[in-house]
C-alpha cells in the first residue's frame, strides 16, 4: 500500500505528521481530533487526490482535489443539513468557513476517508458537489 500522510494544517506551523499505517489506523488518528478544536488536516499520498479533512467536534467536511486542481475539487454534501450555522476550521492560522450542505457527522467522515484510503477512489454512496453549486 502506498504510504500516506496525514497532516494537521491547523495553524501557521505545521507541526503534527501521521504516517498512515493502515484504515484503521487512519480512523483511530481522525477520532483522536474528536475533542479538539475544529481543524483542517490533509491526506496525501493517494495518488492524483490531495483530501482535506474538517474534523473537530460533531460535524466535518470532506473536500476532494484531484490532478487538474481546483477544477476537480469537490465537497462531500449532507444528504439532510444537521446544523443551520457555517462551521469554521481552523487553516495555517485562519478560518475555512464551510456552510452547512457540506457537513457531515463526525463518524460520516471518518467513514469516507477510510474508504477514499482504501480503495483511491470516491465512494459512491456520496454525493459530491463543486463548492457554490447549488
Amino acid at each position: 500500500m502506498t504510504t500516506c500522510v496525514l497532516t494537521d494544517c491547523g495553524e501557521i506551523a505545521l507541526t503534527r505528521q501521521t504516517v498512515i499505517l493502515s484504515a484503521e489506523h487512519l480512523r483511530e488518528v481522525l477520532a483522536s481530533y474528536g475533542d479538539q478544536d475544529p481543524r483542517i488536516l490533509h491526506l496525501e499520498g493517494i495518488s492524483g487526490l490531495l483530501v482535506r479533512i474538517g474534523i473537530g467536534g460533531t460535524f466535518g467536511a470532506v473536500h476532494v482535489t484531484g490532478r487538474a486542481g481546483l477544477k476537480e475539487s469537490r465537497f462531500a454534501t449532507a444528504s439532510m443539513e444537521h446544523t443551520g450555522d457555517q462551521a469554521a476550521f481552523g487553516y495555517l492560522g485562519e478560518a475555512w468557513h464551510v456552510p452547512p450542505r457540506y457537513l457531515l457527522p463526525a463518524a460520516a467522515v471518518m467513514d469516507i476517508v477510510a474508504f477514499i484510503y482504501r480503495t483511491r477512489d470516491l465512494p459512491g454512496w456520496v454525493t459530491w458537489a463543486r463548492r457554490g453549486d447549488d
